[in-house]
């Protein structure tokens, strides 16, 4: 009877459908619509989404609508041109929730000579009715790389457009002479802007850079904004991408070469000081390298392993205590901390000792200082702010769609931060509650001792 009952189950096995695991998507995107960048990665040795390999720029919801904010997951459906709400075209759209999409700038028809100039020169900015848009080369990256199902995240940071920066437009704006209907990244036969160099020059044509730095070269055609290409001769000194952004590596010359057809070309001789930051996870040609790499230098800041740095990671009240005492080259003084949750032996005891007897910080009572609480944006200033001797702001915090939600305590710090440098909103948000991470703070500081 076993033996029946064990074929029986067998046969049941063999007859029901068999599906293998999914395969995971070879990228995951995420979208910072206050920062209108896109970026782009790929998988880790653990099968994670942390490998940055592109960046794009973008235009989320103007005024009046919205970009939705969350995780979804990109659809079956998607169409080389479709139909938006407005009326206008859109190439490669890609759609990762109901009716919103990737796609390129807006076309008056489904023509690639009918894209809408001002579209395109807005781009970088809220300009959309929700849709994500994109130049033509992106969204066909888009469309033709990640299938369904790939991740997708709309979030909200206005002061990090992410590991790769926010990349310029290829060009910065279409002027109106210049106009032919095209965009100019457009890969279909018969572009306009794709057509022979006939002369290429590149400015500068001699550069110096430290290693992690990135700086865009020009190149100046004849015919005006043919199309060109860049190319490195050493990529362990510096590499180029296709809009001309050089990134230094490591020590050591290379040339970097703008080329056309024909053997048209130009270059322009890049020397590289010194090497990387030892920490794996920091982008070189990242928005905030430098001024983490002078961070370092002035012992602001340590790694959290020799390999690691966490930049993500939530600052707390105690590292910014120690940080702040760090900068104080650790003067000696007599006392100790008066909170019952610093213990005597903590390694930030003598840090928050100090910043308690100068009164640039206070506890959440007389008797609790929570030294583990993430440190905000705002409770940050406030503390810079007192450091400095609490100077009055010249002007009142103006200019932010989320001014509400600075608390009343903060007002003069985060007026006098705003004013500055020292916080930079962006996408109208100042997001003072938002917790400060490790990176974010190690810029501040920065801007903090160069003010």
């Amino acid at each position: 009877m076993l033996k029946r009952s064990a074929v029986l189950l067998l046969i049941i096995l063999m007859l029901l459908p068999w599906t293998a695991a999914a395969e995971p998507s070879p990228y995951a995107i995420r979208v910072n619509r206050a920062a209108n960048t896109v970026t782009v990665y790929s998988l880790d040795e653990h099968g994670d989404y942390t490998v940055p390999v592109r960046a794009m720029v973008c235009s989320t919801a103007r005024q009046g609508y919205t970009t939705p904010l969350g995780a979804y997951k990109l659809a079956e459906f998607r169409s080389e041109w479709r139909l938006m709400l407005d009326g206008t075209y859109g190439q490669y759209a890609t759609c990762f929730k109901g009716h919103y999409l990737f796609h390129s700038i807006c076309y008056s028809a489904p023509e690639h000579d009918a894209m809408i100039r001002t579209a395109y020169n807005n781009l970088g900015d809220p300009a959309s009715m929700g849709c994500v848009r994109l130049q033509t080369i992106d969204a066909k990256w888009i469309f033709d790389n990640c299938p369904a199902g790939t991740p997708v995240t709309v979030y909200d940071d206005a002061d990090d457009p992410g590991p790769l920066g926010k990349p310029e437009p290829l060009l910065d704006e279409i002027p109106e002479e210049a106009y032919n209907g095209w965009d100019p990244t457009d890969p279909a036969p018969g572009n306009p802007w794709r057509q022979k160099a006939e002369s290429v020059s590149v400015k500068p044509d001699k550069l110096t850079l430290q290693a992690g730095e990135t700086v865009k070269l020009t190149a100046e055609t004849e015919p005006e904004h043919a199309i060109v290409s860049w190319r490195s001769s050493d990529k362990t000194v510096a590499e180029v991408d296709s809009r001309g952004n050089v990134t230094a590596l490591g020590a050591g010359t290379a040339k970097i070469e703008v080329y056309g057809p024909d053997d048209v070309r130009d270059s322009c001789t890049v020397k590289v000081k010194g090497e990387l930051l030892p920490y794996e996870d920091l982008i070189p040609g990242a928005w905030y390298y430098p001024q983490v790499r002078a961070a370092l230098e002035k012992k602001l800041f340590n790694g959290v392993s020799e390999t690691t740095f966490a930049p993500d990671a939530p600052m707390t009240r105690a590292m910014v205590v120690q940080v702040l005492y760090n900068m104080a080259r650790t003067p000696k003084f007599e006392g100790t901390a008066a909170f019952e949750d610093v213990a005597a032996d903590a390694w930030y005891h003598d840090a928050v000792a100090w910043a308690s007897e100068e009164q640039l910080v206070s506890g959440l009572s007389d008797t609790a200082f929570a030294p583990d609480r993430p440190m905000t944006r705002q409770d940050l200033a406030v503390i810079l702010h007192r450091s400095t001797g609490a100077p009055e702001a010249k002007e009142p915090l103006a200019g932010f769609s989320d001014l509400k939600s600075v608390a009343s305590y903060a007002e003069e710090a985060m007026a006098w931060a705003v004013e500055n440098g020292l916080l930079q909103g962006s996408g109208e948000k100042l997001q003072p509650t938002k917790t400060a991470s490790r990176i974010e703070t190690a810029v501040i500081l920065q801007r903090y001792t160069e003010r």
